[in-house]
């Protein structure tokens, strides 16, 4: 006999605002937490943006040493943790590379359960990484009892070619309430007087302020895009360390009336709803969330095809560039794309493709639940 709510522990660095994090939250939210309850080991003593919310809906929060600064220490508090907590049958890491730690230790300490996830799909940088990565896929299914991805894409990221051949391989979808992100023409208006952008063409992009999600790139899309339409503006949605550099940037192409950066918001589907085009031009990613959002508030979307997966195109509004083109030519999409488009209801395309969060997240509820009784 199961006890209930079957506790299930989520390794992560810090539940702050963030694709992974978002994700975990998502689910979060709409599982049933009488059958299943998170708790989290965080590797940071600062509080999370997210903490408030998970003591709220009967979370817990273990703070231990991080595991890329101090990773000795950060074997002795998790090891700890496990002992002291016996009720934690399941373990869920989020990290990537370094999943093989936290199941290791878990492995030593007989937890049943042991679930690596996968959120991205970046190359390597050098040869020792090359190395450690071909290590790591040779080696992770001796600690993980399941292997999951965003996309399958990502699967084979981590995992390697082999991902998807395995009993335990599975894709979890980054899956959205739909509630919030269904179209709404009233909305629209509103957010659009708030922002007093009421007769300009709004080009959208949510993602915090850091290298891979390049937008230097985006700010010379929009300076093209912008000498042929003066009537358009960019809405920046996020933060980051690499914000001041963007301003420098913005400053210097002399584009300051006409970007908006709203910084962090949790209004994001109202802002998606009053945006004309969804730009996301990443170096890397997994699978990102946001343009799933986007396209299901129904704004067409550009995108990178050397970071955004095909299979992220489930309304067949997505459209896919090379960030090795120049910024004229992205421009030029957007242009071709603010020519007599039509927006529409596309709750049930992005629901019969797997990514509304209510159905999702009784199958992933019912995955714990069936590996607690496995374990």
């Amino acid at each position: 006999m199961l006890d209930y709510p079957i506790r299930v522990l989520h390794v992560v660095s810090k539940m702050s605002f963030g694709g992974v994090q978002s994700f975990i939250m998502n689910y979060y939210r709409h599982i049933d937490r009488s059958r299943v309850q998170f708790d989290f080991v965080v590797q940071s003593t600062e509080k999370g943006e997210f903490d408030e919310e998970i003591i709220m809906l009967g979370g817990r929060i273990h703070r231990i040493a991080p595991l890329y600064i101090d990773r000795k220490h950060f074997t002795i508090d998790l090891e700890a943790l496990l002992t002291s907590c016996p009720e934690y049958r399941i373990i869920h890491t989020h990290q990537n590379f370094m999943n093989i730690v936290p199941l290791a230790i878990a492995k030593q300490r007989r937890i049943p359960v042991r679930i690596s996830h996968s959120h991205s799909n970046y190359r390597a940088t050098s040869i020792s990484k090359t190395l450690q990565r071909a290590i790591f896929r040779k080696s992770i299914r001796f600690f993980a009892t399941d292997c999951l991805a965003c996309s399958k894409s990502s699967g084979k990221w981590l995992y390697g070619s082999s991902f998807g051949k395995h009993d335990n391989d599975a894709v979890i979808h980054n899956a959205i309430d739909l509630d919030h992100f269904t179209f709404n023409q009233e909305i629209r208006r509103e957010i659009r007087n708030k922002l007093s952008i009421q007769d300009k063409y709004a080009i959208m992009h949510v993602g915090m302020f850091s290298p891979v999600k390049n937008h230097g790139f985006l700010l010379e899309i929009f300076n093209e895009f912008h000498k042929q339409n003066e009537r358009s503006v960019l809405v920046l949605v996020g933060d980051g360390k690499g914000r001041a550099t963007i301003e420098d940037k913005i400053h210097r192409l002399d584009l300051d009336e006409f970007v908006l950066l709203l910084g962090i918001r949790n209004d994001i589907p109202h802002l998606l709803m009053g945006a004309d085009c969804f730009v996301f031009p990443s170096a890397n990613e997994g699978f990102p969330v946001a343009v799933v959002e986007a396209q299901a508030t129904g704004v067409p979307c550009l995108v990178s095809k050397e970071a955004v997966p095909p299979e992220t195109n489930i309304t067949g509004n997505v459209h896919f560039l090379s960030i090795n083109d120049n910024p004229k030519y992205w421009a030029n999409r957007i242009f071709s794309l603010s020519d007599g488009f039509v927006r529409r209801d596309m709750s049930e395309l992005v629901t019969s493709s797997g990514y509304d969060i209510k159905t999702e997240s009784e199958k992933l509820e019912n995955f714990y639940v069936k590996m607690a009784k496995k374990g």
